[in-house]
């Protein structure tokens, strides 16, 4: 009986850290996709940033 128990409570946690491993994979999977189809997405804020900076500091670096 307490074998069995035993190997359920096993059985359980490698199937939670399976599965936790899938959700990083596949979330880390979606990062990458969208990285590399819309890179300009991402570094957009900081051309903003920019393009205000240089406005405001009158266009000097």
């Amino acid at each position: 009986m307490i074998e069995k128990a035993r190997k359920h409570r096993d059985n359980l946690a490698r199937q939670i850290i399976i599965f936790l491993i899938v959700i990083i994979a596949a979330l880390s999977f979606v990062i990458i996709a969208c990285t590399y189809s819309r890179p300009d997405r991402i570094f957009m804020e900081n051309a903003i940033i920019k393009l205000i900076y240089e406005k405001h500091s009158k266009g000097q670096p």
